[in-house]
């Protein structure tokens, strides 16, 4: 249905705005709802800590059980937990390589996620920020490669590898059993490095002992000025008193 008002400059923007903004407005949410998802998916892909530890404090027998308890807990939520974690992971970005990669083979697709995926972990243990970077290139070139070239993409391709994935099973598992030896390993350097640099003082503990060290010094030297203030009143009175009595005239 037509806007007419008679106006020869306002019917025809009216108009064009109602033939745009249904098509504007379903690409601006699609947009949004991607860019969402994929700022939730490579902030969790990045993050270090997938679980976290609380020891309990204190000491005893029955610390000793919590603590134990609480440290098979944490084990086995990385072995059983993140194996899934991975794959769902691992299966995103597959996805996107697959839209994006038309010529790459999928064991090669596979190869290439699986390594991405194994670097950002990596980087995750050394600079969280540097892992996002990481972890967000291949899903932020995916949704400008579709702003761009929306053609780019071959729905039946996807699904044509998509039902050829079972045929890689062995592979697959093979990948997920990689990231769940390298995340292990990765947690036990981590720790054994906090663990030797906990025993050190850090740069911040010493320029804090420092600091402290410098306030009590200038305290001290303070106090002592002061008290050695209050002794030279105290001879300069002992003084004025010798000298008043000195001065003052005997009774014979």
């Amino acid at each position: 249905m037509a806007f007419a008002i008679g106006n020869p400059i306002i019917d025809p923007i009216v108009n064009t705005f109602l033939v745009n903004v249904q098509g504007v407005t379903i690409y601006a949410i699609a947009i949004a709802i991607y860019a969402i998802i994929i700022w939730h998916y490579y902030r969790l892909l990045a993050k270090r800590d997938f679980f976290s530890f609380e020891a309990t404090e204190g000491e005893g027998t029955t610390a000793w059980i919590l603590n134990f308890f609480s440290e098979m807990t944490f084990l086995a939520k990385y072995v059983i937990f993140f194996p899934l974690v991975s794959f769902i992971f691992f299966t995103i970005f597959a996805s996107m390589l697959f839209l994006m990669s038309k010529e790459q083979t999928i064991p090669m697709i596979l190869f290439i996620g699986a390594a991405t995926i194994a670097g950002t972990r990596i980087t995750a243990y050394y600079n969280e920020e540097l892992a996002r970077d990481i972890a967000k290139l291949i899903p932020l070139t995916l949704l400008g490669i579709f702003v761009i070239q929306s053609d780019f993409f071959s729905i039946g391709i996807l699904f044509e590898r998509i039902n050829a994935l079972p045929e890689f099973f062995v592979e697959i598992a093979s990948f997920i059993l990689f990231f769940l030896l390298l995340e292990i390993v990765l947690r036990l350097v981590y720790s054994a490095k906090k663990l030797a640099i906990s025993d050190k003082p850090s740069r911040r503990q010493i320029r804090k002992e420092m600091k402290v060290d410098a306030e009590e010094i200038r305290e001290k030297i303070a106090e002592q000025a002061v008290r050695r203030r209050q002794e030279i009143i105290h001879e300069q009175q002992k003084a004025a008193e010798v000298h008043h009595l000195m001065d003052r005239p005997y009774d014979y």
